[in-house]
């Protein structure tokens, strides 16, 4: 049997939202309401974001402002798997 260590949602970065729903860079940004040099800027950059921009963001994928990570790509999937933290009742890691 398995357990949850720890329930936290898993984050995307705007770029791995974007990808998720098979969109271009000017699909989205033209859809999102944001310039696509600005969205760019955005996916290189998270933590660069506006807060208007982050709710628009959110709002258009359709997930919590909580569910977008303001890092790399490569971090994000580290947090993740650090979230997806499952344990075998008996303590051993899966």
């Amino acid at each position: 049997m398995y357990v949850l260590d720890h329930v936290r949602p898993v984050q995307f970065t705007p770029k791995g939202l974007r990808e998720l729903h098979g969109l271009s860079l000017s699909e989205a940004s033209r859809e999102i309401g944001i310039d696509s040099k600005t969205l760019k800027k955005y996916e290189l950059d998270p933590g660069r974001m506006r807060v208007s921009a982050i709710f628009k963001i959110a709002r258009f994928y359709g997930v919590s402002v909580d569910c977008i990570y303001f890092g790399a790509d490569q971090e994000c999937a580290a947090a993740n798997k650090q979230r997806l933290n499952f344990k075998k009742k008996n303590g051993d890691e899966l």
